[in-house]
């Protein structure tokens, strides 16, 4: 596939690498511990897991793929699984619900320079951490998986939007499921917030629990968007820190326009709990704090209790626009 992008993004984000050499059969049975996916990536058909799906998008009259993968010991990819059946695949789901301790669904939306590989280990972090017994579903839109690409990524972003509600919509409509939870991680709260804009308001929540952590999102589009997002959530939650340099410098690939996911001065919207995640433990640029200690445990705690911020371990303060949370020091 040839480079996209012409433009250096003026930040080093590195994620670990992960050496695979096996890909199980698409015919074999996807077992208990697998995790689901669905993606607009197109596969490369390649024979490691760990390449299987690249960043080229999927046909527009094919969109979607649906599947399941495996996961080694040490949690690298051991099989990618594609379904080829839209009904086949949502009756797996549906089994899966019924048949887990909770009939509960949790889908990761995955950020910026991030390949399906990497979002899958990603995905298996959060069920693991989050000691999380329903349904597992990875959504992963093709990021290059670049740092040098976050213009690409951008536009496979809005591209991606149309696609993730459709599934969205499907997943409403037959996984059976008590609640459905969505997490969303930098660029892909774009991908989940033009998604949520577009989907029809009923008279109930259509999802459970939204949690956007670390939003690569323009904040005034943030703040347009999230009017259209009022009911279509039990609660919707936003995590964002003043020590984000991914962020920052996302900002000045804006032209400083702010983003949603920094905290220097909060966004705070009608509709959504604003998290102050400062204090949080995080990797080396302060962007991936969605996967430490001390936002896992709140995120953990929401997702198994539904709770307001006011009755978890967050400090109330004020900003001009109204009420956040300070999540405790760690």
């Amino acid at each position: 596939m040839t480079q996209k992008s012409v433009i250096p993004f003026p930040f080093l984000f590195l994620t670990g690498s992960v050496k695979i050499y096996i890909l199980a059969s698409v015919s074999q049975q996807v077992n208990q511990a697998s995790i689901f996916y669905a993606t607009d990536r197109s596969a490369t058909h390649s024979n490691r897991p760990a390449t299987y799906y690249g960043a080229e998008r999927r046909p527009r009259n094919s969109p979607l793929e649906y599947g399941a993968y495996t996961l080694s010991d040490r949690g690298q990819l051991a099989g990618v699984h594609p379904n080829g059946s839209q009904d086949s695949f949502f009756n797996s789901i549906a089994d899966h619900v019924r048949n887990s301790l909770s009939h509960d669904v949790l889908v990761f939306i995955h950020g910026f320079n991030t390949t399906f590989q990497e979002a899958a280990s990603r995905m298996q972090q959060l069920v693991r951490d989050l000691k999380f017994t329903g349904t597992p579903i990875l959504y992963s839109w093709p990021s290059f998986g670049g740092v040098a690409d976050y213009a690409f990524d951008e536009d496979s972003a809005a591209w991606s939007a149309p696609h993730l509600r459709r599934f969205l919509q499907l997943l409403r409509k037959h996984s059976g499921a008590a609640n459905i939870n969505l997490i969303a991680h930098s660029m892909g709260n774009r991908v989940l917030g033009m998604a949520l804009e577009d989907l029809e308001a009923e008279k109930k929540p259509l999802f459970n629990e939204v949690i956007m952590a670390a939003p690569d999102v323009d904040k005034e589009l943030f703040e347009q968007m999230a009017q259209e997002w009022v009911g279509k959530a039990t609660r919707i939650t936003l995590y964002a820190s003043s020590h984000d340099y991914v962020l920052s410098a996302s900002k000045r690939f804006h032209a400083d326009h702010d983003r949603a996911g920094e905290s220097d001065e909060i966004l705070v919207v009608k509709g959504v709990d604003s998290i102050d995640a400062s204090n949080a433990s995080s990797d080396r640029l302060g962007h991936g704090y969605l996967f430490h200690s001390s936002v896992l445990a709140d995120v953990g705690k929401l997702l198994r209790t539904d709770d307001a911020p006011n009755k978890r371990a967050l400090r109330q303060a004020k900003s001009e626009e109204g009420p956040y949370w300070i999540l405790a020091r760690t």
